[in-house]
């Protein structure tokens, strides 16, 4: 009994160093996914098309920021009735509703989700730039920058202060986080001066990389 308690024990100290060496050497899943989403050209075109998908959200462009809660704000159902309770607290500024924060919150969080799937596209544009054409990596990145600064230009017009050309406090005050990359870490915010300067410079080079895109063809001919 002694002799196989003895044989069993020596196969154990043989067999958990290669499992732990398995176990430390796994790729996480999320890391595995995003490897074999962008060694292709078809990749990254379902990251841009995931991006705009993410945009057609009811908080997003295809409720909330085009014909409902934005509306509302602005006094354009004004004499419309009945109301919902959500419609009506919006429309009258109750902010602090429960209804009218899930929209609040919603529209933060979806348009920085956009911005996040859009920023780890741009990061792996550059990786796995030998994956891409000349005419499809101009393009996709000028697009994802495009979406990039869309997004921040929007957060930054529904949630940050108004009047700006009047405004003197736009170098020391701070607004909404621009985001340029993915990372744990927080973005921190930036003055009003310096979130424009980044969101022109995305849309300059947006510009520059979309000059030959087929569909706006922004180079004139010749």
């Amino acid at each position: 009994m002694k002799k196989y308690i003895f044989i069993i024990i020596v196969l154990s100290l043989t067999i958990i160093p290669t499992s732990c060496n398995r176990w430390l050497d796994v790729t996480p899943p999320s890391q595995v996914r995003e490897e074999k989403q962008f060694n292709s050209a078809d990749g990254f075109q379902q990251a841009l098309i995931g991006c705009y998908i993410g945009m057609t959200d009811d908080v997003l462009y295809g409720k909330a920021l085009t014909w409902s809660t934005i509306e509302l704000m602005a006094g354009q159902f004004e004499g419309l009735q009945p109301l919902t309770s959500n419609d009506y607290n919006i429309s009258q500024f109750n902010y602090k509703t429960t209804n009218a924060l899930n929209y609040i919150d919603g529209i933060w969080a979806k348009a920085y989700n956009v911005i996040s799937n859009a920023n780890n596209a741009l990061k792996f544009i550059e990786l796995n730039r030998t994956v891409l054409d000349e005419i499809n990596y101009k393009l996709i990145k000028g697009e994802l920058l495009a979406i990039r600064a869309y997004m921040h230009l929007d957060l930054l017009r529904l949630y940050g202060n108004g009047n700006l050309a009047n405004r003197t406090d736009l170098d020391s005050k701070q607004t909404i986080p621009y985001v340029t990359e993915l990372k744990k870490e927080m973005t921190a915010q930036r003055s009003y001066k310096e979130t424009f300067e980044l969101l022109i410079n995305d849309l300059k080079e947006a510009i520059t990389l979309l000059e030959e895109d087929p569909v706006t063809r922004l180079r004139p001919e010749t």
